[in-house]
């Protein structure tokens, strides 16, 4: 949440994206989590998303909210995903805002009441991943994300972040039976930190679990599986201090959702999920494997 406060004369610097999490292009994958299971060389994914978030950045005048800055925010996510040998993968994020809802007239400052663009282009991500151990062959299976995200040209709606991002982390994979367990760790890096009013957003550790159960199939919907998430990230320069929540903030999200073969290899996936104090979400992804 912000705080009616200036903390520096950068306080409308903004260049950060108010939705950082993101889907995962990866083969094998959870929501957001990438797993350590490979797929067949030269099979390639592609992926439709839509990524709809309610209720984001609050703003609070002392232990008051007084708003959501942003109510509302839609983007399309267009995800690939193409498996050059046994080890490698690269994955691709283009990500556009295809509608976003401003409310910064909660504002009287001239500077701070600047509102946001309704569309927009993210931040491309760039996600090679080497798998390191292969699950079906060790006990515990192990990948290397590489995750890089370009700067967004419109970073000033929040849409993405200004500069370029490094957010690598390992990803560790362990199955029993029908459950397959996901999880993962890294570290998220910009070399500027970006600043909205007391809100500063700069180097983030990262964090997240997960488990995918196979359930049995039911008419024509196939292959049928049930996904649940939680992700958390803390900054660097004041990790876990939630003292510091309206300044340095520990985003933690819960995601639960589901998905189908619907006709020959193409999936459909449904997603809910809710951030601990703030937005909710809602993705509807559609997906083709080959």
């Amino acid at each position: 949440m912000l705080a009616c406060s200036q903390a520096s004369a950068d306080y409308n610097s903004r260049g950060f994206d108010l939705v950082p999490l993101k889907a995962s292009p990866a083969f094998n994958s959870g929501v957001g989590l990438e797993g350590a299971t490979v797929s067949p060389r030269k099979s390639y994914r592609f992926s439709a998303l839509l990524d709809s978030n309610f209720g984001i950045l609050a703003l609070k005048l002392g232990d008051e909210k007084l708003g959501d800055l942003v109510p509302f925010r839609s983007d399309l996510h267009f995800l690939f995903a193409y498996q050059v040998s046994q080890r490698l993968e690269l994955g691709l994020d283009l990500p556009l805002t295809v509608f976003q809802v401003g409310n910064f007239d909660l504002f009287t400052n001239r500077f701070a009441q600047q509102g946001v663009s309704a569309v927009g282009l993210g931040s491309v991500r760039l996600l090679p991943r080497l798998s390191l151990l292969d699950p079906s062959r060790f006990p515990i299976g192990l990948a290397g994300v590489f995750e890089i995200r370009l700067p967004s040209p419109s970073g000033f709606s929040f849409l993405g972040d200004s500069g370029f991002v490094f957010a690598p982390r390992v990803a560790v994979e362990r199955s029993f039976g029908r459950v397959r367990l996901l999880g993962t760790l890294g570290y998220r890096l910009r070399p500027v930190t970006a600043q909205y009013l007391n809100l500063y957003v700069g180097n983030e550790f990262t964090s997240g679990v997960g488990a995918i159960v196979s359930l049995p199939d039911w008419k024509r919907f196939k292959d049928i599986k049930l996904v649940s998430e939680m992700h958390l990230s803390t900054p660097t320069e004041a990790p876990f201090n939630f003292g510091q929540a309206d300044s340095l903030k520990t985003p933690w999200e819960l995601l639960l959702g589901v998905r189908t073969k619907v006709y020959g290899n193409w999936v459909a996936e449904l997603t809910l999920g809710r951030g601990w104090g703030s937005r909710a979400v809602m993705d509807v992804k559609v997906s083709a494997f080959f």
